[in-house]
């Protein structure tokens, strides 16, 4: 049976059903998982506020190695997605679902098109940067002078979304999770919400 009509088969019975999707689907486009291996650390180790802090050159050349990814292509996962019409929260950062044509798309974490200022609301596009950058090798804010970094949220900051996010979950009778063990936080705390109400959490797990 093909992805489409499985997911359709598993969501029939519900009134709302949402999708939320972890960063497993992404391998298939060949997005590296967060375990892999970048300047000496993990991608975990590195996107968090701790790490940032510390080894700011480290983190912002990760930020450019990551915003790269923008060259990647939605696969079947996004695809069928966009076919199924249904809301999705993600806590992926890669924008594919909005690459693949879904308009109802809640980002937890953010996203790699542009770079925004850590202090004031300032953001520029990826590929315009250069301009931004100062003798010390590190972009910064022409607004408020403070560094600029990849718009994404990294472990020890606020999600972005959130109550958005929940109240979807609120709404929804069913959420299909894909591409996520369900160990990551938001990701968990909407799950566990979600069960809590009574929705059905259907766990949709591929080797693709």
């Amino acid at each position: 049976m093909e992805l489409l009509e499985l997911l359709k088969e598993k969501i029939s019975s519900s009134t709302y059903p949402i999708a939320l999707t972890g960063s497993e689907i992404t391998l298939a486009s060949g997005i590296p998982s967060f375990e892999s291996n970048y300047l000496g650390y993990s991608l975990n180790e590195i996107l968090s506020l701790e790490f940032s802090q510390k080894n700011y050159a480290i983190f912002l050349q990760t930020c450019f190695l990551i915003s790269r990814w923008n060259k990647k292509k939605p696969n079947i996962f996004h695809n069928t997605l966009k076919k199924l019409d249904i809301p999705i929260i993600t806590e992926n950062i890669d924008m594919l679902h909005l690459k693949a044509g879904s308009t109802n798309v809640i980002q937890l974490l953010g996203n790699i098109n542009d770079f925004i200022c850590t202090k004031c609301s300032f953001t520029v596009p990826f590929y315009n940067t250069n301009k931004y950058f100062k003798n010390d090798n590190i972009p910064y804010c022409p607004v408020c002078n403070s560094p600029i970094k990849l718009n994404i949220i990294l472990r020890g900051e606020s999600c972005l979304n959130f109550n958005h996010a929940l109240n979807e979950v609120y709404r929804a009778d069913t959420l299909l999770v894909l591409g996520s063990n369900l160990e990551r936080w938001p990701i968990n705390k909407l799950v566990k919400i979600a069960q809590k109400q009574g929705s059905r959490i259907i766990l949709y797990e591929s080797d693709i």
